[in-house]
């Protein structure tokens, strides 16, 4: 009975067709599995992403630190000054500018057109109260 079956057109389809069919799934599986990655290291970016300029300049002065208490083991380093650092004046316009993420910069995008349709209503009432 096995060789008629495995003989069968009708087997060899159901083989095949079950073949497909997994295989569909299992792409499935790793598409969504591959979409959730990526959501969750574009998720990790965006939190990290403002902080990573203050996170640069703690991380040279604490090379700068280390780099110094090595060296001086080898060679008496001469003494260095300090310089400290202050902010602009323009912080405000520069958070602004900053890239803060997708979801805020649509917010912040969204907010800025509900403006402008507010001002341009505004703009068209006045036209129309002076006629």
């Amino acid at each position: 009975m096995s060789e008629r079956v495995a003989q069968s057109d009708f087997f060899h389809w159901i083989i095949f067709s079950m073949n497909t069919l997994i295989w569909i799934m299992q792409q499935l599986l790793f598409g969504f599995a591959g979409v959730y990655f990526l959501g969750q290291v574009l998720q990790a970016y965006e939190k990290n992403y403002p902080k990573l300029r203050m996170m640069m300049y703690k991380s040279k002065a604490q090379f700068n630190n280390e780099s110094f208490d090595i060296m001086d083991m080898f060679i008496k380093q001469r003494n260095f000054k300090v310089i400290c650092f202050a902010l602009d004046k323009k912080l405000k316009h520069q958070y602004d500018e900053e890239w803060q993420g997708l979801t805020h910069s649509m917010k912040t995008f969204q907010t800025r057109i509900e403006e402008d349709k507010a001002e341009q209503r505004r703009l068209e009432k006045a036209a129309l109260d002076d006629m």
